[in-house]
């Protein structure tokens, strides 16, 4: 047996007797967590929470002031950003920003491998908000909300973190693109399952995050609808299976009204600037 099919059959091996080290939450996404579940919590109390860190800080108030919310008017303290998001929404935005802390690296080709699907969760996820409030300027989103959708959209690729985490330790093998990549594909719809539970997520994120990489008719509209959409209309992110008539399948379910107003200027400007809040 060749080394790659080793460390292939370990990590099979590994999920399946349920040995994989997972990563744990950011220290300052517990926090916010926390403090937020509080019933006497107020924006106030929250804003001096998310105030020690000041990466946190920095890209709370990037985010209230970029096309993710859509106002002109421009924020210029956390506690405005936080009352600008709202205090129900600053707990998933916030743990979705920290996300970002977790894909880093010490070792060059796995951060950069980490950069490219921490940057392509930020695609997916400017798209789909993008979508989404369009979709509910003329739908009743239901159960559906924004946040949520943000926070789903940015654990897009949590999945792909177990496995970097077991490249650092087999860096000569994991470390090439090639089977790093064949390895992600394989295993992280798995892996995000795993660790996500383990974080205690609910099950629609879970639901969400596993699933967006296939394409599925769905009774009902979705989070996972809004994510796999925004990665077909955007390059370079692989979709299994993707059927002819997509678009039309979208359309029909009033997900977009097509090509065209996803190619007007304001709306792809509206979708560079969420992406830009999130991913720098």
């Amino acid at each position: 047996m060749s080394t790659e099919n080793a460390l292939f059959t370990l990590l099979q091996d590994k999920i399946k007797h349920d040995t994989l080290i997972l990563p744990s939450l950011p220290a300052i996404a517990l926090r916010v967590t926390k403090a937020a579940e509080d019933p006497e919590i107020n924006l106030a109390k929250l804003s001096d929470v998310i105030s020690h860190d000041a990466a946190m800080t920095a890209r709370i108030v990037k985010v209230a002031n970029s096309g993710y919310l859509g106002r002109s008017i421009k924020v210029e303290s956390l506690q405005q950003a936080v009352t600008r998001i709202g205090l129900k929404q600053i707990k998933n935005i916030s743990v979705a920003i920290a996300m970002e802390q977790l894909f880093n690296s010490k070792h060059q080709l796995i951060r950069t491998q980490m950069q490219k699907s921490w940057q392509e969760s930020c695609r997916v996820m400017a798209g789909a908000a993008v979508l989404f409030q369009e979709y509910v300027h003329h739908h009743r989103p239901g159960r559906l909300c924004l946040d949520s959708l943000t926070l789903a959209s940015l654990l897009s690729n949590i999945g792909h973190l177990p496995i970097f985490m077991e490249a650092e330790r087999h860096p000569n093998v994991f470390a090439g693109q090639s089977f790093l990549e064949y390895a992600l594909m394989s295993f992280s719809s798995k892996v995000a399952e795993l660790v996500l539970k383990a974080w205690e997520f609910p099950n629609d994120i879970v639901e969400a995050v596993t699933e967006w990489r296939q394409f599925k008719e769905r009774d009902a509209v979705d989070y996972a609808d809004f994510m796999t959409l925004s990665a077909l209309l955007q390059d370079g992110i692989d979709i299994a299976e993707k059927p002819r008539d997509w678009l039309e399948y979208y359309k029909e379910r009033e997900l977009i009204e097509g090509i065209s107003w996803w190619s007007d200027k304001a709306v792809q400007d509206r979708v560079n600037s969420t992406y830009k809040a999130f991913a720098h």
